[in-house]
């Protein structure tokens, strides 16, 4: 693979991340796009992101893809209780309780690994590199982003800058979920805005040229320009809102 070939490989996956948090306030399509990207673009067999349980501490995953997986999974708090790991207990624990990502490239010599029945035998590969990523809100290591392959030294030091990007725009989509939506659980399917927002209405284009989208409302003359959006946003017509300034 040449030069070339490896930065436009980072450019489609940072542009394919970039597209997924158009799906913020839904946090659970977000990482879901964002783990598909990952398997699409940097062939990674398994990828996964593991949230802090708020009533045991423990990590667990919650959201999961594997190379042969047609598309991201998720995983409710009570289906995978096998694969819980305290913090400090293999690499993810132990960067939960660090708070820095670890790269390993050797899984067979590395004494912190601990194999689990679960995603990886699933897929039928042992896992030999690992790369785990802390994910922070406020500071606070909530959980942990990890990629897998069953071959040695998998990960170069670009892609742990690359899965470091994107552990970080897992957050900054977890902080924009709780901030337009009043959740405990960011993977919870249901939202409601947050005081002082009470009023505010969230929702949710169709699908347009650029991906779906988020329309932000609280009066009604925003809701009749919404709907005139909605008509023209796939059509070739030149359309001019006229309004104060800040209004479009």
């Amino acid at each position: 693979i040449t030069a070339q070939d490896n930065r436009n490989k980072y450019f489609l996956l940072f542009y394919k991340v970039q597209e997924a948090m158009r799906l913020v306030p839904d946090f659970f399509e977000v990482c879901k796009a964002i783990l598909d990207a990952v398997v699409e673009e940097l062939n990674a067999d398994n990828c996964s992101l593991m949230i802090k349980d708020k009533n045991s501490g423990e990590l667990l995953i919650r959201v999961a893809r594997g190379r042969k997986d047609k598309t991201s999974a998720y995983y409710p708090d009570h289906y995978l209780a096998g694969l819980r790991f305290r913090v400090g207990e293999g690499i993810a624990g132990f960067v939960m309780k660090e708070g820095r990502a670890v790269v390993i490239n050797n899984a067979k010599k590395e004494p912190r690994f601990v194999e689990r029945d679960g995603i990886g035998k699933r897929v039928g590969k042992r896992v030999m590199s690992l790369l785990c990523c802390p994910v922070r809100e406020n500071d606070e290591v909530i959980g942990v982003f990890n990629v897998s392959n069953s071959k040695r030294d998998a990960f170069t030091e670009e892609y742990k800058l690359a899965m470091i990007y994107i552990s970080n725009q897992m957050a900054a989509a977890l902080a924009a979920s709780r901030f337009f939506c009043k959740i405990e659980d960011p993977f919870k399917r249901t939202y409601s805005a947050i005081p002082p927002l009470s009023d505010l209405d969230v929702v949710k284009t169709n699908r347009m040229t650029l991906g779906k989208g988020v329309f932000l409302y609280a009066s009604e003359k925003m809701r009749q320009i919404k709907e005139v959006v909605d008509k023209v946003a796939n059509t070739d017509v030149t359309v001019l809102f006229q309004g104060e300034s800040g209004v479009g």
